[in-house]
């Protein structure tokens, strides 16, 4: 679902701006995904808001260190120019964080009452 929807927000971005801006789009949509997929990923049982497990260290520091990442690919010339990406509109942020928060369609659909052989 994460690969269609990124390749289509990519589609639509080439239609209207130049293939470096695009790119970046669809970049930054997959990198923005992953924070997100960790936290599912934490509990096959529970939505991760229901997760009862603290937040490590690692895994907060792996977030920030993902969502910084996100932004820095972008933004700082040199590292765009290395991926060939360019900074795209600041309002197409939302497409991102809309891609990202779609990686979590499953998460209110995780049930503790199953059996442990059915949750695989």
């Amino acid at each position: 679902m994460l690969a269609l929807e990124v390749l289509a927000v990519y589609l639509i971005a080439l239609r209207a701006w130049p293939e470096d801006e695009a790119r970046a789009l669809a970049f930054a949509a997959l990198l923005a995904s992953q924070p997100l997929l960790l936290l599912s990923m934490r509990s096959p049982d529970r939505p991760f808001w229901a997760d009862d497990r603290p937040w490590t260290k690692t895994l907060a520091i792996v977030i920030v260190v993902l969502v910084c990442t996100t932004v820095a690919v972008v933004h700082i010339p040199r590292l765009a120019d290395l991926l060939h990406l360019a900074p795209f509109p600041i309002g197409w942020w939302v497409v991102v964080a809309a891609v990202a928060a779609t990686t979590l369609w499953s998460e209110p659909f995780k049930r503790s009452d199953l059996p442990r052989w059915s949750r695989r």
